[in-house]
């Protein structure tokens, strides 16, 4: 019988042996009949996408997808510090994290989670930058407290921001109102942080990716 020293030694090698890559094209109908099995929502995503596949010595053991950021979280954006001007010509630097699905019964592989969302991580800047033309500063996402805790974000360093007021995206610029706020997690990739983000100027590395921006008169407040 393997003492604890031992089984911990076990969990790590396995965890050692995690890759973390880009689906190909070809495997993207077997990604989303895993999605729409294993997760609460479907597979179906809303604008620029990019879907992930964490193998463990060829064997498919988590799903994972990100996509564009919400356009108005009021915690988000006061975490940032930048004005409404500012957050519509840098919002592109955002990303979110739409779905997250570990293919093994939870308790399996305590750390796996967690492992996965960091590898995922390290390289989705790189990854969204070579297919839509711009890096990533940050990262968001949506958990649900009513299934999920979001113990494996936080070890995975990112941070818990506050409540959402209860939207969903149907399109990519329509919202519609479910009443199931979820708890709102934050991860920063640059290694500035957020000064960034609400510099007066983004730093010249940054710079090209600045996108136009005017204030809408129309935009509801209660979108968050």
């Amino acid at each position: 019988m393997k003492t604890t020293r031992e089984r911990e030694r076990t969990e790590t090698l396995a965890l050692d042996q995690v890759r973390v890559r880009l689906i190909t094209e070809f495997e993207r109908g077997h990604w989303e009949l895993l999605v729409d099995k294993e997760h609460y929502l479907s597979s179906r995503l809303v604008g620029p996408t990019l879907r992930y596949v964490a193998e463990c010595n060829g064997e498919w053991i988590g799903l994972l997808s990100f996509g564009q950021a919400a356009y108005h979280l009021r915690y988000r954006d006061e975490r940032i510090g930048w004005s409404e001007v500012q957050r519509g010509r840098r919002l592109c630097l955002i990303g979110e994290n739409t779905r997250l699905v570990l293919l093994h019964d939870r308790g399996e592989h305590p750390n796996l989670a967690s492992r996965v969302l960091s590898l995922a991580t390290r390289r989705v800047s790189a990854d969204w930058e070579a297919h839509f033309g711009n890096p990533l500063v940050a990262i968001e996402t949506f958990v649900d407290p009513e299934r999920f805790h979001g113990g494996c974000y936080r070890a995975a360093g990112w941070e818990r921001l506050g409540k959402t007021a209860g939207y969903k995206r149907e399109r990519k610029d329509f919202y519609q109102r479910h009443d199931r706020p979820k708890d709102l997690y934050l991860k920063v990739l640059d290694r500035r942080g957020f000064r960034s983000l609400r510099s007066r100027r983004l730093p010249p590395r940054l710079k090209s990716y600045e996108t136009e921006f005017r204030v809408c008169p129309f935009l509801d407040p209660g979108i968050e």
